[in-house]
């Protein structure tokens, strides 16, 4: 899901998680981007849930409570 406003920039966004995190070739139905601030994703029923890809342990996806929490 895109913003009314500002959809290149969430469609950079989500280029960039996807590049750095594999976050597409996780098990995930849909991408909500429409909050500039955080990105928010609904996984598919059945499969892990916290694997990356290669059944490895997924890294720590920052939220906003752990942003700048370094």
């Amino acid at each position: 899901m895109l913003p009314d406003d500002g959809a290149t920039d969430a469609l950079n966004t989500l280029i960039g998680l996807d590049r750095d995190r594999g976050l597409l070739s996780r098990n995930i139905a849909a991408v909500d981007l429409r909050l500039a601030d955080r990105v928010s994703v609904r996984l598919r029923d059945g499969g892990p849930a916290a694997s990356a890809p290669g059944g490895a342990a997924a890294p720590e996806m920052p939220t906003a409570s752990t942003k700048g929490n370094t």
